[in-house]
């Protein structure tokens, strides 16, 4: 297929299917590739939508990630550790918040992210039996976890296992200076996001 430069546009009545339902909306279309062109009018409609949908069916938007028992006894003790209440899968969905927005992007962390799933501590928590957890996910993060997974190609719940047991192993492993402060970084930016829950 050639690039096409979407020149000649109408607008059209389109719709996407989402989760078993149809959002349906009017936005200009290429007459020659037939690509629906999004703007921030369709982009507002469609996250009004999904907040919509959410209110309706938040069941749709439950993911289940499998951990091993030393992976939630580990979970269980940072939650433990926080200077307040909170249920696993909040800090379940937090942990996946800072991961993807910011572990993967800081520099000085995601270098060290990056190579953690071959390193012993990560092998501790992902070793053994698992069992699901299920985590209501809110829609803009769950279009997150959506992102995430076309650029992986792991399920959303996989996203959701793999950013909790990264985390606990760069906590757990803190051999040096710089990983402890690594790993005082992340427990940091948990607190944040878990006060504003």
């Amino acid at each position: 297929m050639t690039d096409c430069e979407h020149i000649k546009t109408s607008l059209k009545k389109n719709s996407e299917e989402f989760l078993g339902h149809k959002f349906s909306f009017k936005a200009e279309t290429c007459d020659i590739c037939e690509a629906v062109l999004w703007d921030d009018v369709v982009n507002k409609k469609f996250q009004i939508w999904i907040n919509s949908l959410y209110k309706k069916h938040a069941d749709l938007f439950v993911v289940q990630p499998r951990f091993t028992k030393q992976t939630l006894d580990s979970l269980d003790q940072e939650i433990n550790s926080l200077a307040f209440s909170v249920n696993r899968a909040v800090v379940l969905r937090a942990m996946s918040y800072v991961y993807i927005d910011d572990i993967c992007t800081l520099p000085d962390v995601a270098e060290h992210a990056a190579g953690i799933s071959v390193r012993p501590a990560y092998e501790y928590f992902d070793t053994g039996p698992k069992r699901p957890v299920k985590v209501r996910v809110r829609p803009h993060h769950y279009l997150d976890l959506l992102t995430w997974s076309k650029l992986t190609g792991l399920s959303p719940a996989r996203i959701i296992e793999k950013s909790t047991m990264s985390m606990l192993a760069l906590i757990k492993e803190q051999t040096d200076e710089n990983e402890s402060y690594q790993a005082g970084k992340i427990r940091e930016m948990m607190r944040s996001i878990l006060r504003a829950a």
